[in-house]
């Protein structure tokens, strides 16, 4: 099948959005054959000065090089010329990977010095060990001077003609002048699929890629881990909704602007559907998790006039029945319809300001967290390690003060509690049982807890056979590590399958 289809078929079925779009396949153009024969012989050198960069060149750079020639491959291989001058944007990134293949066989890397410029990057996914790419753009000074800089992840909206061609075109024509005080990075997250399963783990691969490359390179760190904002617009807003508020201890603060955030309400006409479906809508659909804005500052943006308002609507309306406190704040642009000018994003900005600058809190003394799978298990130094019943609301709100933790839960039998550094958990007090924890070297980190019997003991274990964290599939994360597809080996027993 069309590897676009495939995907529409996925962001369809699984994430639809308010506006209900067209999801018909885009009509590839017929690149004339003159086009057509210089993007194949050129792609055959290209294949062969990538083929001759040495073993001996890190791997991080050869991925660098490599993503332009699976980008020009997939193109080809699926006839994905979706644009006029798609002959043209493939033939500009063939000579761009060209320039890298060059620069790397000396085993050099002049691409990653540029400044003020969106520049591709790629890392190797632990799902199925492809090439994917991201991009960066550097702040003057970064790599210079000593300090470690505001990182921002920005996610892209749905564009049914984008290809990693398109992607990494995109970038190479960008003017240098992109005037930044920070590192900003822009995730490809497998095109469509609005930051789902595969998608959702290449924001979080593409980060660790970059930190770990980048430390290596100027020796520490060069991300102030306590200012990472992640942010993104129409698909990128949902999938800031998502990761937002399914990781909300992640991000000094979050800026989902339009989007979606339940499956209801976006499908027009969906009624109810069997309770075994019901049941999964929970795993993602971001609604159910509004109450875990009380752990992230969050400003949501969306045009007066934007169908895709509703996303916030629908979060604000979980939260007016919600006491505690928030910092929380909902941008409504005057007689827009579904754009962000940048003089909102500006005023986004100003909002940022009241929380980004003093970064994301360590160890907060107060976390109340939500979640209805173990799929999404922690906040700060709260993780859930077992349900007493899958895809229900439960709930975990705790409060650490020297090493004194008091906390409620309601739906949760296992869980760990992290230590403030340099202050063990001495006494825990939870749902009225009083535990004393022992002054030993095992317990100076974290402490496991465990329900028996209705009441809560010190180091009970997830029983086996029961869903834990990374052993709860394989609905909640699929796609989401290796997996195995199996041909058949004969007639299925209905045509239908």
């Amino acid at each position: 099948m069309n590897r676009l289809i495939t995907l529409g078929l996925v962001f369809l079925f699984a994430v639809p959005a308010f506006s209900q779009p067209n999801f018909e396949v885009p009509k590839a153009v017929k690149l004339d054959a003159e086009t057509q024969k210089q993007i194949d012989a050129k792609f055959v050198e290209l294949k062969a000065a990538f083929a001759a960069i040495p073993n001996s060149v890190p791997e991080d750079i050869r991925n660098d090089v490599e993503i332009y020639v699976k980008a020009i491959e997939w193109i080809i291989r699926h006839g994905e010329y979706f644009a006029k001058d798609s002959g043209k944007q493939t033939l500009n990134v063939i000579e761009a990977g060209m320039k890298r293949a060059a620069a790397a066989k000396e085993g050099k890397a002049p691409w990653r010095d540029v400044r003020n410029k969106p520049i591709v990057r790629a890392y190797r996914s632990h799902i199925d060990r492809s090439v994917q790419p991201y991009s960066v753009v550097l702040p003057e000074g970064y790599g210079v001077e000593k300090k470690t800089w505001r990182l921002d992840i920005v996610l892209h909206g749905r564009d049914q003609t984008l290809t990693e061609v398109k992607f990494l075109n995109a970038k190479e024509t960008a003017k240098v002048g992109t005037k930044t005080d920070r590192i900003v990075m822009e995730c490809y997250g497998r095109g469509n699929n609005a930051y789902r399963w595969a998608g959702e783990w290449d924001i979080f691969e593409a980060y660790s890629h970059f930190r770990e490359i980048e430390s290596r390179r100027y020796n520490g760190y060069t991300i102030d881990e306590k200012r990472i904002v992640l942010r993104g617009f129409s698909m990128g807003g949902a999938g800031s909704w998502h990761i937002g508020l399914h990781y909300p201890s992640s991000h000094a603060a979050v800026s989902p602007g339009a989007g979606f955030t339940t499956t209801h309400g976006y499908i027009k006409n969906l009624g109810k559907l069997p309770d075994y479906q019901e049941r999964t809508l929970r795993i993602y659909d971001a609604v159910n998790y509004a109450e875990n804005a009380f752990n992230v500052p969050i400003v949501a943006y969306s045009g007066e006039l934007d169908g895709q308002k509703a996303a916030a609507d629908n979060i604000e309306k979980i939260l007016k029945e919600f006491k505690e406190p928030l910092r929380f704040k909902h941008i409504v642009a005057p007689g827009l319809e579904h754009k962000q000018p940048p003089e909102w994003l500006a005023k986004i900005e100003e909002e940022f300001q009241k929380y980004v600058p003093q970064g994301r809190e360590e160890y907060p003394k107060r976390v109340r967290f939500v979640t209805y799978t173990v799929q999404f298990p922690q906040c700060h130094w709260v993780t859930v390690r077992a349900l007493e019943k899958h895809y229900e609301k439960a709930v975990v709100d705790a409060t650490s003060v020297e090493g004194i933790v008091i906390a409620k839960t309601s739906n949760v039998t296992n869980l760990v509690l992290t230590a403030e550094r340099n202050k063990p958990i001495k006494k825990i007090t939870i749902d009225g049982d009083v535990i004393t924890v022992p002054n030993k070297e095992e317990y100076r980190l974290s402490v496991e807890l465990g329900k028996v019997s209705g009441h809560w003991m010190l180091d009970v274990e997830v029983s086996a056979g029961r869903k834990r964290p990374g052993q709860h599939g394989p609905i909640d994360h699929a796609f989401c590590s290796t997996f195995t597809v199996v041909s058949p080996t004969g007639m299925a027993a209905s045509e239908l399958t």
